[in-house]
């Protein structure tokens, strides 16, 4: 059964327990996921009794490592499976987040829910090393020095904890580190078409439309929230511009997020990537409706405050900056 599938489950049972409509019983999820810190998977979710909980908590299987070691079983090698179970054992929170642009040339591993400690933490990024596993944790670009691959733009993206969450900021890094990135994250993309059940992906077509659509009838949002489903026509109207933009221009579009999600990059005719918008599904699997993070220039990062998702304000700001690169 699919995620959505379960929490339409979820969402239908307590409406026939509390006598609730289903638009009713789906604004009291929504509120629990505002409420929440989602940054923080493994807290509990606010406003939820036990079994409530249990179910939700129960959406992230598919996420789960021990999913993600399977999968990469089926079509990785053995060192990158074992790389891939020292990581569940470790109990590490883990993902990750690749970007494509043609060729794929970025991927980050990351690491949350408390670690044991700093020895804990580096002897663990020494055994993903050791095992041919680009690791490296958050560093900021040096300078403007732009990132290149066999005289191609490349970025690879870190985690940087904030104050607002997660932020990505270009890395430096040598070029045996990302040709490595490079075919991890095709290796990563079979693996998440694997876990998840997706169709195989073409990287010229972009299912953000398709998940667009699924929040709008399998949430059954125009019931829920019209202001939402307001802003969704916005976003759609967007991506349906970026992608005559890019069918015009052949540009080379890759989507694969590790949550999964949908990121895309657009690159200039140089092929420099001057910018990328993510619409994540990841989220919408927990109800936090986040619309986009937008890199328009190299380390500048236009982030939604954790407290200011789905902000008609925020949401016009981005659409705007975006809309200037089209």
């Amino acid at each position: 059964m699919t995620v959505r599938k379960r929490f339409k489950r979820l969402v239908r049972g307590r409406a026939g327990a509390t006598g609730e409509s289903y638009t009713t019983a789906l604004a009291h999820f929504r509120r629990v996921a505002e409420e929440a810190n989602m940054s923080q998977p493994s807290d509990r979710y606010l406003g939820l009794d036990d079994s409530e909980y249990e179910q939700m908590d129960s959406l992230l299987d598919g996420l789960r490592p021990e999913t993600v070691t399977e999968a990469l079983r089926r079509v990785g090698s053995s060192s990158q499976v074992t790389a891939c179970e020292q990581v569940r054992q470790s109990r590490y929170n883990f993902s990750y987040d690749i970007v494509l642009d043609g060729a794929p040339v970025a991927l980050n591993v990351w690491y949350g829910a408390s670690p044991a400690g700093a020895e804990a933490e580096l002897a663990l990024r020494r055994r993903l090393v050791s095992c041919g596993l680009p690791v490296q944790r958050a560093l900021l670009p040096a300078g403007e020095e732009r990132l290149t691959v066999g005289g191609r733009p490349a970025v690879v993206l870190e985690r940087i904890e904030g104050e607002e969450g997660p932020n990505y900021s270009p890395t430096k890094a040598s070029d045996a580190y990302v040709e490595t990135a490079a075919a991890m994250a095709r290796l990563v993309a079979k693996m998440h078409v694997a876990a998840m059940g997706l169709e195989e992906l073409d990287y010229r077509e972009p299912p953000w439309l398709t998940n667009l659509a699924s929040w709008k009838t399998e949430l059954d949002m125009a019931k829920a929230d019209g202001r939402a489903v307001a802003v969704l026509d916005a976003i759609d109207a967007a991506a349906r511009r970026f992608q005559v933009f890019c069918e015009g221009a052949r540009l080379p579009v890759g989507v694969v997020h590790g949550c999964p999600g949908a990121w895309t990059i657009l690159v200039d005719d140089a092929r420099q990537i001057v910018a990328l918008l993510e619409l994540d599904s990841a989220h919408r699997d927990h109800l936090v409706f986040d619309v986009a993070h937008l890199i328009t220039q190299w380390g500048h990062v236009a982030v939604s405050e954790m407290k200011s998702r789905f902000e008609p304000v925020l949401v016009r700001r981005i659409l705007k900056e975006y809309s200037s690169w089209i």
